[in-house]
């Protein structure tokens, strides 16, 4: 956890922010794909938060595709944070954030999917009070590298579920 007075502020992401967050996500996420990103959330297809430590710029989250997987139930996608900033509690404020949202709309769950190899991801959300549903899903998106390659990326993901409080 983050030293006491440490602070996490969420908001969403401006175009100011973006090459500062893909300094900190390179190389597990390419400049190309946090690009896309942003530009997708200009589009609507996604509303990307985005998390500073202490005023520097540390991880994202992204949701949308309402319905995807759970009727009415935001889904909840792309949390990155940098490696400099992982176990600072830095991905469970960008959850929470998430979460504050869905109950703002009087919404009773948030879901995701998360690869069935992704063991630590797996055990944060667990410990956040979510729930793997029992049959994984084929899960893919599209991935830019570097040098502005996509590639299809498919892989078995568990859908977890989270019963929020407020709605």
């Amino acid at each position: 956890m983050e030293p006491k007075g440490a602070e996490i502020e969420i908001r969403y992401v401006e175009p100011r922010d973006v090459d500062a967050l893909a300094d900190v996500l390179v190389p597990e996420v390419s400049r190309a794909q946090v690009r896309r990103r942003f530009d997708e959330s200009l589009l609507g297809y996604r509303e990307m938060l985005i998390a500073e430590l202490d005023g520097q710029v540390a991880g994202t989250i992204s949701t949308g595709g309402w319905g995807f997987q759970r009727t009415g139930s935001p889904r909840m996608f792309a949390l990155d944070v940098g490696r400099a900033f992982r176990n600072r509690g830095v991905g469970t404020a960008l959850i929470g954030a998430v979460e504050s949202v869905a109950i703002g709309l009087r919404l009773r769950e948030v879901n995701l999917e998360v690869s069935v190899d992704n063991v630590d991801a797996t055990r944060l959300y667990e410990r956040l009070g979510y729930r793997r549903l029992p049959d994984p899903v084929m899960n893919n998106w599209d991935e830019l590298d570097g040098h502005g390659n996509t590639r299809t990326v498919e892989e078995s993901s568990w859908i977890m579920v989270k019963d929020i409080v407020g709605a």
